[in-house]
């Protein structure tokens, strides 16, 4: 459920007028055009004799969600006397692993980083070279990530796990917290011209603050060192917890009052 922070400013008073128009200071002036210079004089006394409130309002609403999108990082590194041999040996690592979920589905697979190179020792000399590479899985559907961690990871490290919010289920839920909003923005202002005895209000601006973003509730983050693959038998389980994090807009405005 949605909780809404009604956040009221103070208001600004603003009295809105002007002065005389040039023909209600120098009739004479214009006595050769008469008709125009009387309708000037109308139009002026109804402006000068107007007066108009301006009031500034805020309100916010929010709501804990849960992230649905879990994105994980396995990586290997390896060494060896020339930099082919490491290529060789971490894209062989990349590939075996493709290969052992390329028959599953519900997850995306992507390459992450992959980097080479040279050992230095004293003096400057190098000593071999080393390498990391780097395989992304990203998933809305925790329970085949799951099953997809479970075999990647008894093939390669594990380098980490985080979640977020993805950007349409965000959309969403901004979505229905503005409708919420616009109507308590409306209510407060309807209750604000009532209580200083308007009968009705206008909106003249309005300024929508928080939409696409949200305040990050914990994560979810594990790295492991990286290692060696181990052996195919060695089972690895791990559940993936999402953790919640804040969506919330705020609309603040200026409205007049009749």
């Amino acid at each position: 459920m949605a909780s809404l922070r009604f956040i009221w400013f103070p208001f600004f008073i603003c009295v809105l007028s002007t002065g005389l128009s040039q023909a209600q200071r120098s009739p004479a002036a214009h006595a050769d055009h008469a008709p125009h210079a009387h309708h000037a004089l109308h139009g002026s006394h109804d402006t000068y004799g107007s007066q108009s409130v301006i009031a500034s309002l805020q309100a916010s609403a929010s709501k804990q969600v849960l992230q649905d999108e879990v994105r994980l990082v396995f990586a290997h590194e390896a060494k060896g006397k020339t930099a082919a041999e490491v290529n060789r040996v971490l894209a062989q690592a990349i590939e075996q692993a493709r290969d052992a979920v390329k028959n599953t589905t519900g997850f995306t697979l992507s390459s992450g980083s992959f980097r080479t190179s040279p050992i230095y020792i004293k003096d400057g000399r190098t000593d071999g070279w080393q390498g990391r590479a780097e395989l992304v899985l990203t998933s809305k559907d925790l329970t085949a990530a799951e099953g997809a961690l479970s075999v990647l990871g008894s093939k390669l490290a594990i380098s980490n796990i985080q979640f977020s919010l993805s950007t349409t289920k965000r959309m969403q839920e901004e979505q229905a917290l503005l409708i919420e909003v616009a109507q308590a923005f409306q209510n407060r202002a309807q209750a604000a011209a009532l209580a200083f005895g308007f009968k009705t209000y206008k909106i003249v601006s309005l300024d929508l603050n928080g939409l696409g973003a949200s305040i990050n509730g914990p994560m979810l983050m594990r790295s492991a060192a990286p290692m060696s693959a181990p052996n195919i038998s060695d089972a690895i389980k791990l559940s993936l917890e999402p953790a919640q994090v804040l969506v919330n807009v705020d609309v603040s405005g200026k409205v007049t009052f009749d």
